[in-house]
């Protein structure tokens, strides 16, 4: 469990720890109390948690880029039209990167972001429980034009997401080797 503790300086020599506050105190009681009696509240904390550890990770991937090319947070705020301040909150996860700011930061680097959904394993095996969707075909011709049939299309999008969820990590060692 995450807390807030401040210390007061009491003595040049000694630091005292100071009490958390009671609404904070109260806060962190009724999330224990959340924790304990609800299996889902403990599925949205970890959800938010796995998110926000998501969202540091972009940003930290930024910031080390930034430096990389030797460039001050000024001239990147020069470059999206945003305040040293603002990209400083960015970078230091107090600030909110929207997909715009992401794409337009990214891109200043001399990047361009990727946005991949990839199945969860429990989507995977819900999609492994229906066999059937897969062996119906999936693309029919008619006339020289090809088309999807609609009960076929999640079965194609999951038949697309298996390969490229298997194909991910040599793509990955690929592109890890070549920024080396």
């Amino acid at each position: 469990m995450n807390t807030l503790t401040k210390v007061v300086h009491a003595t040049p020599n000694t630091a005292v720890p100071a009490k958390e506050p009671k609404a904070l105190q109260g806060f962190q009681n009724i999330r224990e109390t959340l924790r304990k009696s609800s299996p889902a509240f403990e599925v949205a904390e970890a959800s938010v948690e796995d998110s926000e550890a998501f969202c540091a990770s972009v940003k930290a991937d930024l910031r080390e880029r930034r430096k990389r090319m030797r460039l001050d947070q000024t001239q990147i705020g020069a470059k999206l039209n945003l305040s040293q301040s603002a990209i400083s909150k960015i970078e230091s996860q107090r600030g909110d990167l929207g997909l715009e700011t992401l794409y337009q930061y990214a891109e200043a680097l001399g990047l361009r972001p990727a946005v991949v959904f990839i199945p969860t394993a429990e989507s995977l095996a819900v999609s492994r429980a229906v066999p059937s969707a897969l062996e119906t075909p999936l693309v029919t011709q008619n006339a020289g034009s090809y088309s999807v049939q609609a009960s076929s299309l999640e079965a194609l999008q999951i038949a697309l997401l298996r390969n490229m969820t298997n194909c991910i990590p040599e793509l990955m060692a690929g592109l890890v080797k070549r920024v080396a």
